[in-house]
């Protein structure tokens, strides 16, 4: 059998490489099963990872502004913890995370702000994430959960909590997030209608 390269995947996984521009499936050894094993392969600077019928692209771009982020998120972090009502210096705060230095500096440091950091660093994490995927179903640099319908279906779910249900903010979350998947679900399931493409996934969640 032929080798399953990022090429098959379609356009969504080939941001960064220019046309006419080819990338070579790796040589596979006799007797294995594309489908069931770990490929690797290299291409102009570029690296892909093929697991069964899934590939990932791994450009320079990619890595550089990755670790960009990285060192800006480090030097933003360690900034939000020298700042605020009772500011600090780096030596303190470095002393701090080693569980060395005064006390109340430690308790500043680790118990109250880097708690924070971590939370609001995660949380972007996890909204960037998100993001990709919205994109990557819908192909399409747009996608976002107001577009789709994800956004109205939470709202709605907020509003059913409120008027039916004791006010909390466990219920509203849950509600919340109930809504929004219902409105998910039910948008996938009428876009499969025809075969989903990432256009009628778009048009189904805009009415």
């Amino acid at each position: 059998p032929a080798a399953h390269g990022p090429a098959d995947e379609g356009p969504g996984l080939m941001r960064g490489i220019r046309p006419g521009r080819a990338v070579s499936p790796p040589r596979l050894p006799a007797g294995t099963d594309p489908r069931r094993s770990l490929h690797v392969g290299a291409d102009a600077g570029r690296l892909w990872i093929v697991v069964g019928r899934r590939s990932v692209l791994i450009t320079p771009r990619h890595v550089i502004v990755g670790l960009m982020l990285l060192v800006l998120s480090l030097a933003v972090a360690v900034v939000s913890l020298r700042l605020g009502k009772f500011p600090v210096t780096t030596q303190e705060v470095i002393e701090a995370l080693q569980g060395q230095g005064r006390k109340i500096v430690q308790v500043v440091v680790v118990k109250w702000k880097l708690p924070r950091i971590v939370l609001g660093l995660v949380a972007g994490l996890a909204l960037g994430v998100a993001g990709a995927l919205f994109q990557t179903i819908t192909r399409n640099p747009l996608g976002s959960p107001d577009l789709i319908g994800f956004s109205t279906g939470a709202q709605t779910g907020i509003l059913v909590s409120i008027l039916l249900l004791p006010g909390s903010m466990l219920s509203a979350s849950l509600a919340s997030f109930i809504g929004g998947a219902a409105v998910g679900t039910v948008t996938y399931l009428v876009s499969l209608r025809g075969g989903f493409t990432g256009l009628r996934f778009i048009l189904v969640g805009i009415a």
